[in-house]
């Protein structure tokens, strides 16, 4: 099995396809945009419908696109956008949402004229304006449920992680500015959405659903295993909120695309963030903010990581800490959580509290999401979570293109072994 295939990196076909249904979007807003300002007959929209009919071409036909809640999917799989597309994306929902319609699909390449009359129908906000439309290689109907959770959950976790990973983008960009507490809660509640969802389905989608392990990746990688872990104990609701913010927060603040900064300097800048957000006229200082503010206090005032201990900040500086370690410095490769795992439990008692290490240890069950091992017939794979056999030690694994049951106990493989490292 090659590497690539193991490590799952962006190679430049995902970069292409990616910008290709990025490009389909921005082509049918830009129609539209133009039918709206100029009217159908004028030559910018004229290209626009002809540069629209080129785009669809480029990006492989059939495609089918489904608008489902403030997302996007092509054939099933989510499409991830930056700000200015996703506001393209709102816009063209709401217009298919005015006629009545939610998906659309290509089969062969759609003359500019039927593409016109799609956008003009698109444009009137009358519904069942479609219904006298006979064009040639199209076609659209109402997906069975306008909510995200009518789609298999599987989707709409994906689709919750992609958009908490996007906030955690712009939380990133934001360093330098007061803290943006809404944004941070709208990340959390999203993760949370998809803890009760299905929690398994939310690690594989953050440990192998992606490619790039940017921060904001990580970010939301340490704050769903802080989350899951305290769910799992029972914690109060409000507790898990807190916890969860004050790590989102030292991960924005401190995670870089190599490492990072130690936890108490993350900590010291996120605390320096949060306060200069004034808190809300109408719900003043909040428990949650306090909550908040004292976790990140005491953990930039902590004189050494071990006076953490087994309070709640060092569950903090764990998932913190894991996140940090996940892509090393001066290595070209990545860790799996399982390496992490590995590391945590080595050096629990000194670097962390042994008590933090067994629940997250505990929480990710069994042989973790994402784990490189090596089958007894010689082959490799990607642990995707347990199996129908019920054996911790033969979970369900990505074999190539194949998901595989091993009829043995399989043997983990390190990261750093596959790259030659120490």
């Amino acid at each position: 099995m090659d590497e690539q295939q193991i490590t799952g990196p962006q190679t430049p076909a995902d970069v292409l396809f990616t910008r290709l249904n990025r490009s389909v979007i921005d082509g049918l807003f830009m129609m539209m945009h133009c039918l709206g300002t100029y009217g159908e007959s004028h030559p910018t929209t004229l290209d626009a419908a002809k540069s629209m009919g080129e785009t669809l071409a480029k990006a492989g036909l059939p495609i089918s696109l489904q608008f489902v809640g403030d997302a996007v999917f092509r054939d099933g799989e989510f499409v991830p956008f930056g700000t200015r597309g996703h506001a393209h994306v709102l816009a063209l929902r709401a217009a298919l949402g005015q006629v009545g319609v939610s998906e659309l699909s290509f089969s062969d390449p759609p003359s500019g004229d039927d593409l016109l009359r799609l956008g003009v129908a698109l444009s009137s906000g009358e519904p069942g304006t479609l219904d006298g439309l006979e064009p040639r290689g199209f076609k659209w109907r109402k997906l069975p449920g306008t909510e995200m959770q009518a789609l298999d959950p599987e989707v709409y976790v994906s689709t919750q992680v992609a958009l908490a990973i996007e906030g955690a983008e712009k939380l990133a960009a934001g360093i330098g500015e007061p803290w943006d507490g809404s944004l941070a809660l709208s990340v959390i509640r999203q993760l949370l959405r998809v803890q009760s969802t299905d929690q398994l389905a939310g690690h594989r989608a953050i440990e192998i659903g992606l490619r790039e392990w940017t921060p904001a990746r990580r970010a939301v990688a340490a704050t769903f295993r802080a989350l899951s872990s305290l769910t799992a104990l029972g914690v109060s609701p409000g507790m898990i909120r807190a916890v969860a913010h004050c790590v989102l927060a030292c991960s924005s603040h401190g995670l870089r695309d190599r490492g990072g900064l130690a936890v108490g300097k993350a900590a010291e800048s996120a605390l320096r963030a949060y306060i200069e957000r004034e808190p809300s006229a109408v719900s003043g200082v909040t428990p949650h903010r306090l909550r908040v503010c004292a976790m990140m206090y005491r953990i930039k005032s902590a004189r050494s990581i071990a006076l953490l201990g087994a309070k709640i900040t060092g569950l903090v500086h764990l998932c913190y800490e894991l996140e940090r370690r996940r892509c090393p410095p001066h290595e070209s490769f990545d860790l799996t959580f399982a390496d992490l795992l590995a590391q945590a439990v080595d050096n629990e008692g000194s670097t962390y509290n042994e008590v933090w290490v067994r629940v997250i240890l505990k929480a990710s069950g069994g042989i973790p999401v994402g784990a490189r091992v090596r089958l007894d017939d010689g082959s490799m794979g990607l642990v995707l979570g347990p199996s129908s056999a019920g054996d911790p030690l033969r979970p369900s694994v990505l074999v190539e293109n194949q998901v595989v049951v091993p009829g043995a106990p399989v043997e983990l493989i390190s990261t750093a072994s596959l790259h030659g490292a120490r």
